[in-house]
């Protein structure tokens, strides 16, 4: 890309026509962005497919399982500013092990859609219509992740939280979770569940925009209830 801000695109339709696919991408590509602040898109739209796709610090695409690109197809990217993930219709699963860049934005649209992060930097993600469940399980979260649902309202949408086997400290607002300094923001959320596994956990609730259950899973766990939001139940698990 050299010195200059770039914008690289992988789309059958090209960056100047709306929507395509990223299934003629049938052998490796390798991008590097170089200087400036450069961007990259993946833009999968009109796909109906049910794909997996799983995202790494320097590879997307390269998973065992992964279907997102044409048979033989994966990239390995580097020197990004931002990279965005638009699929397509169909019931796709994204898994996120780690973000190469500083933003990252994960756009689902239809179908019943799977988004799962373990590790990543300022991430964005947005099932679009269906039933999507956002699955984030902290200690490795260095930036702040984000979950909207675009979609129809009434449809369940869900996140799921798992904490670490070591002492978890959440806090639960009508929008947002932290556990420490690891924070997700949601919005339009039907369920919110959060299991802090092992431990002698503390959970803190002001509020929740979903109905929420919280377990404590092993060790003595402390919970303490200060308000909630009308018509969103809670529920305490002390296991």
């Amino acid at each position: 890309g050299g010195a200059g801000s770039d914008a690289f695109t992988l789309d059958s339709n090209g960056p100047s026509a709306a929507n395509g696919t990223v299934d003629g991408i049938v052998s490796a590509v390798t991008m590097n962005g170089g200087g400036g602040a450069n961007m990259l898109t993946l833009e999968d739209s009109t796909d109906s497919a049910a794909n997996t796709v799983t995202l790494t610090g320097t590879q997307v695409g390269a998973g065992g399982s992964d279907t997102f690109f044409g048979a033989g197809g994966s990239l390995t990217y580097s020197g990004l500013n931002a990279l965005t993930l638009n699929s397509g219709s169909g019931n796709d699963t994204v898994n996120v092990t780690a973000t190469g860049a500083p933003t990252t934005s994960l756009n689902t649209s239809g179908g019943n859609d799977a988004l799962t992060i373990t590790s990543a930097r300022t991430l964005t993600m947005n099932g679009g219509s269906g039933a999507d469940t956002y699955t984030v399980n902290f200690g490795a979260l260095s930036g702040i992740a984000t979950q909207t649902d675009s979609g129809v309202a009434g449809t369940t949408d869900a996140l799921i939280a798992n904490g670490t086997g070591g002492v978890d400290a959440f806090a639960l607002t009508g929008t947002q979770l932290t556990r420490g300094a690891e924070t997700v923001n949601y919005a339009s959320l039907e369920t919110l569940t959060v299991d802090a596994l092992a431990g002698n956990d503390t959970f803190t609730v002001n509020g929740n925009g979903a109905a929420a259950a919280l377990t404590g899973g092993d060790g003595t766990d402390t919970f303490t209830i200060n308000s909630t939001t009308t018509g969103n139940g809670v529920t305490l698990n002390g296991e």
